[in-house]
């Protein structure tokens, strides 16, 4: 009896990845994914997946760790086109990389990370905002209450001088992977 080989992971084509990219951004993540996995999976696993007549054997199929690579690959591609509010950097990729801990990733569980980046990321920027405060204090004051006794055009003007700093300490986004 001939043994079952599993055939290769096939590559997606640049329309695949644009049509790809469209249903994602047009709301439809979820259903990104599994056309990403359906074009993406080996033909065999693809069909087996496709055919399935439960749920459970079809997350059988791609449960399998030979795919663990492309279902990461596969949900993150989706969610980042998914997603308005994202910008990739390498910065945001790592932390929520951290987030995500080596659980397989899902919309739900990106959506999470991204939050918890963007709640990162302010207060990084508030921390810039008191550490500028703190350097220009003379003397031990308390930080909360030199920004109390700050007029509204000192907010202002410190506001503004973090954005341009982290402006310039953030990296541009660089291409989707």
């Amino acid at each position: 009896m001939a043994s079952i080989i599993h055939d290769a992971p096939r590559p997606l084509t640049e329309h695949d990845k644009r049509t790809i990219a469209l249903q994602a951004a047009s709301g439809d993540v979820e259903g990104g994914v599994t056309r990403y996995l359906q074009l993406r999976l080996p033909q065999q696993v693809s069909e087996m997946w496709l055919y399935s007549t439960s749920p459970q054997e079809a997350l059988d199929s791609v449960a399998d760790p030979a795919y663990k690579s492309i279902v990461w690959e596969a949900v993150w591609y989706c969610w980042e086109h998914g997603r308005a509010n994202y910008s990739p950097s390498t910065e945001r990729r790592d932390f929520m990389r951290r987030y995500i801990a080596n659980r397989i990733p899902t919309a739900h569980l990106l959506d999470m990370a991204w939050a918890a980046c963007q709640e990162a990321e302010k207060d990084a920027i508030r921390s810039g905002v008191l550490g500028q405060l703190v350097g220009e204090q003379t003397g031990p004051e308390d930080t909360s209450k030199s920004l109390d006794t700050l007029d509204d055009a000192s907010v202002d003007r410190l506001y503004h001088q973090t954005l341009r700093e982290y402006a310039r300490s953030a990296r541009p986004a660089g291409m989707l992977a």
